[in-house]
């Protein structure tokens, strides 16, 4: 502020205190904009990492479930597809050129309970010339049993090196002992909970079943209400394991969920995650068939009797 020529006066202290207070306030807006600057970077940078994480699992299954079925042993009776829930695939297909299953052993299926055994009669005889897939199973089942539920979180070193309790590793299990991690940070059907006790996550399934249940007509497995799209208690819907279910399953959409490392830089409580999702058609299926569905599992659908099967 400019004073009157030979005037001795400098600023008076309310000057001065307006001054510092205008200063602070300068450096606070300031400071303000470079921690939101600062947050906004951190979750950038955890969205490009769960993106990259999601992909990788998304374009690893995609290929692998587009070859389903593929050099099975046909004349043997070794079916394309195993079985079909929500967060485990398992199926037949000649990716690496390995031996099929060795006879009597056992994958484990997604209620925990039963397990596919591998038929001896792939291996009567010479195996010179003898086509034959591997069995793969796409799953968070990380402790083997079958189940896919909070006692798969955390068991595995790769899990534990995030701050994030509730996040799982998607595996890719070749023949029930070769396992090979496809995404870090998954996140499943449950949160790490007590014994007993299971907290849904209700995070949209890792494969949903498109099933023809007609030459024009497809439904989506699990969608009780008929309105094209699993919600709620829809996303845990039973295994197909019957073959002649099987038979009817047309595309698979797969959903890879991953949550973030860290909780959410805005809110610090909440862990923030997304979903990338493809589609999938099946080129090397079973001799195709039909879905018949339950109408008791299905009460909000119409099923007519001409071929073009579901009415909403």
């Amino acid at each position: 502020m400019w004073r009157s020529t030979g005037s001795t006066r400098g600023f008076t202290l309310l000057e001065l205190l307006i001054s510092m207070a205008i200063t602070v306030g300068v450096f606070a807006i300031v400071a303000t904009v470079f921690l939101q600057m600062r947050k906004v970077s951190a979750r950038q940078e955890m969205d490009v990492a769960m993106i990259q994480e999601a992909r990788l699992g998304v374009d690893e299954m995609a290929r692998l479930i587009r070859m389903v079925g593929f050099n099975r042993d046909v004349q043997h009776g070794q079916p394309a597809i195993i079985e079909a829930a929500p967060f485990q695939f398992t199926f037949n297909v000649d990716w690496q050129g390995d031996a099929p299953l060795l006879p009597g052993s056992s994958i484990p299926l997604y209620d925990g309970i039963n397990a596919y055994l591998s038929p001896n009669v792939y291996f009567k005889g010479p195996l010179v010339g003898r086509t034959g897939a591997e069995t793969i199973r796409l799953t968070l089942d990380s402790r083997n049993d079958g189940d896919v539920d909070s006692d798969d979180i955390g068991d595995n070193p790769e899990e534990q090196t995030t701050q994030n309790p509730d996040d799982m590793a998607l595996m890719k299990e070749i023949n029930g002992k070769k396992n090979v991690s496809l995404t870090i940070g998954a996140l499943g059907p449950y949160k790490k909970s007590k014994p007993g006790e299971e907290k849904k996550t209700n995070a949209p399934p890792m494969f949903q079943y498109y099933m023809a249940i007609s030459p024009c007509s497809v439904i989506l497995h699990g969608d009780a209400n008929c309105d094209g799209e699993l919600t709620g208690d829809e996303r845990y819907f039973s295994s197909i394991t019957d073959q002649n279910q099987l038979r009817g399953l047309r595309r698979v959409r797969i959903s890879v969920t991953t949550t973030s490392e860290r909780k959410d830089p805005f809110d610090h409580v909440t862990y923030h995650d997304m979903t990338i999702s493809t589609e999938v058609s099946l080129r090397h299926p079973d001799k195709q068939g039909f879905y018949v569905p339950n109408p008791t599992e299905y009460p909000g659908c119409t099923f007519s009797k001409s071929d073009c099967g579901c009415l909403p």
